[in-house]
């Protein structure tokens, strides 16, 4: 947990061990970046704290919110590890965790969050950044925690609860 920890922060209160629940998955990233022509890793995409999907190739990807009714709910996951950084470009290999937790993240578009309100996955420019869910056509991803947005750390604590990967 400590090296989890260094790397996004992972929210846990200990409250009983098998209330530590969530699918660690590592995924290839799709359309990852080529090395440069001297051979060193070019960064990708996906930071930590995106949320993700998988490709048909089952590859990650930034996630897109479906539009409910029109298209099945999506498979998500949070990433704990992204492909920017030195040895997440060499690889393009990323760490993620489906449902069961309680996270924060910088990954959000900026807007007013209330506690305990339901969350969705944007699309388009805001895909795989968090969202207020505001229509029945979204997929309802997680809820907004006990901390809510803290404006010093602009962190929003979230609750993903399990089978909502």
């Amino acid at each position: 947990m400590t090296l989890l920890n260094s790397k996004f922060d992972v929210t846990s209160r200990d409250p009983h061990p098998n209330a530590l629940a969530g699918l660690v998955i590592i995924l290839d990233v799709a359309d990852a970046p080529a090395r440069d022509e001297y051979g060193t890793p070019t960064a990708g995409d996906i930071e930590p704290g995106h949320i993700v999907e998988m490709d048909t190739n089952g590859e990650a990807i930034l996630a897109q919110g479906p539009v409910i009714g029109s298209a099945a709910p999506k498979l998500f996951a949070i990433t704990v590890d992204g492909d920017v950084d030195h040895d997440g470009a060499a690889a393009h290999r990323i760490t993620c965790i489906v449902g069961g937790g309680q996270f924060k993240t910088d990954k959000y578009v900026s807007t007013s969050y209330t506690i305990s309100a339901p969350l969705a996955v944007g699309t388009s420019s805001n895909a795989g950044l968090l969202i207020p869910w505001t229509a029945a056509t979204q997929q309802v991803y997680g809820y907004v925690g006990p901390e809510g947005l803290n404006t010093t750390t602009s962190l929003l604590d979230v609750i993903i609860p399990q089978g909502r990967g």
